[in-house]
């Protein structure tokens, strides 16, 4: 018998967005401000802003000179593509209604998919996050912590409207025990957010539902930090497929979650001191193209540059007359690299760069490096903080591309 394919993503895609709605804890924290432009690629507009200027009471340009306002939209690649299956028996459909392709699928959002991109996301924004703390929580200073926490907001001028806290379980119960809270409890405040078990210090909290990541107590973002796209793109039954008397479901779902340009500072994340806070050292190639590096921009050394596993790849450019990287003149020529690394807000927390290459790692933790033999040089970033065990990634070079002279 033929294969009969019946594709639900039309009928079924508008209701996974709605569980998405209902079921995400993490949908007060991130945004849907995107517009697809590709199967897998997205747009997200940013629109700048001018500084003031004091106004001049004579002249021409008494406003300040006037600036284009520009749109530095971001075009994003969804990294995501995960896909599931599953076959319905027709005899076992026959004997339960519940075996049908709409409630598999309701099942299957509600008790995998949300739970997944729900992770995910918390994961990248724990990762990419502009503040992380640390530090034991107990009954008397889980309230301070949180203040403290939204007091680095405050500080970076992060609109209080937006914000919105996830906090896992254990955290939570510390909290409600602590009694600088009780006396300021706001917990009973309205419930603005899907999932709001009340507000602290103006912020509608969420529970985890145990998706944080391991060792986060909680954490504070504002929902324009970060977008998350996502999408069924798949829902397929194969009605009676060869080898089988039933149905052969086939799902594929795309998602991402993007800390946008400069949006980092939005959020905050707490470190309860269950995990080295130092295993969190990232290195990243998040150098954009204004950034000065000695003198040249990140475009005038390298291309394409990615970090995968213990590997670094892409193509390094032939530079010469980098007096700005140093002032001998053997180490003027050749290949660089830049880098990006960071670890969390931790009192005398250091990256150093090293072993075999030479390199420099400045106060916004960028580290470039002269680049003489990829088969033998290997950059390591390593982290450490007064209390805690070092911590240390390793990066062979060896399928860098070095432009020659």
């Amino acid at each position: 018998m033929a294969d009969n394919v019946i594709n639900y993503v039309d009928k079924h895609s508008p209701k996974v967005d709605e569980r998405f709605t209902a079921a995400s804890v993490t949908e007060a924290i991130v945004n849907q401000d995107y517009e697809f432009v590709g199967a897998k690629t997205v747009k997200v507009h940013s629109v700048n802003t001018v500084p003031l200027t004091d106004y001049q009471r004579s002249g021409a340009n008494r406003y300040g000179n006037p600036e284009e306002l520009g749109d530095g939209a971001q075009e994003l690649t969804m990294t995501q593509d995960k896909a599931f299956t599953f076959t319905i028996d027709k005899m076992n459909s026959e004997e339960d209604s519940a075996l049908n392709a709409g409630k598999a699928l309701r099942r299957q959002t509600d008790e995998v998919i949300i739970p997944t991109v729900d992770r995910y996301r918390l994961s990248v924004m724990a990762q990419k996050a502009g503040h992380k703390t640390h530090g034991k929580v107990t009954k008397a200073n889980a309230y301070e912590l949180f203040l403290d926490a939204n007091a680095k907001l405050d500080a970076d001028n992060v609109p209080k409207e937006g914000r919105a806290a996830i906090v896992s379980g254990s955290y939570y119960k510390l909290l409600k025990q602590c009694p600088e809270f009780v006396k300021n409890s706001d917990l009973g405040m309205q419930t603005l957010i899907t999932g709001q078990i009340g507000e602290v210090d103006g912020v509608p909290v969420v529970k985890d539902a145990g998706r944080l990541p391991a060792g986060v107590a909680f954490m504070i973002a504002h929902k324009s930090a970060c977008c998350a796209p996502q999408k069924l793109s798949e829902y397929k039954v194969h009605r009676d497929p060869p080898g089988i008397s039933g149905e052969l479901v086939e799902g594929r779902e795309y998602y991402d979650a993007f800390v946008l340009n400069n949006k980092g500072c939005g959020i905050c994340v707490h470190y309860d001191g269950s995990v080295n806070p130092l295993e969190s050292l990232t290195v990243d190639t998040d150098i954009g193209d204004t950034v000065d590096l000695l003198g040249l921009s990140i475009s005038d050394l390298q291309d394409n540059i990615a970090i995968g596993g213990d590997y670094i790849t892409g193509t390094l450019k032939h530079v010469t007359g980098y007096t700005g990287y140093s002032g001998d003149s053997g180490e003027q020529s050749g290949n660089f690299i830049a880098l990006h690394a960071s670890v969390p807000e931790l009192p005398g927390a250091t990256i150093t760069a090293a072993l075999n290459i030479t390199s420099t790692l400045d106060e916004d933790g960028i580290m470039i490096g002269r680049v003489a033999n990829k088969a033998t040089q290997k950059i390591t970033f390593t982290a450490s903080a007064p209390g805690f065990a070092s911590v240390s990634k390793v990066y062979s070079l060896k399928r860098l591309t070095c432009q020659a002279e």
